[in-house]
């Protein structure tokens, strides 16, 4: 899986949790946990964005 697509599947889990969970962000963050935990391509997605934006604030900083 490359960036682009990890990006655009991490940003649809959430959009899809906040918007079952309106402005409950800890109850979002929760789902989306327990998403993460069932599907490995999420977990994966996740990871990789989770690297990305690690890597974007180191950029930032430097």
């Amino acid at each position: 899986m490359d960036e682009g697509v990890a990006l655009r599947i991490a940003r649809n889990a959430v959009r899809q949790a906040m918007k079952q969970n309106g402005d409950d962000k800890q109850r979002a963050i929760r789902e989306l946990q327990e998403m993460a935990k069932k599907d490995p391509q999420l977990n994966e997605a996740f990871t990789k964005a989770g690297y990305l934006d690690l890597e974007s604030e180191q950029s930032v900083k430097h």
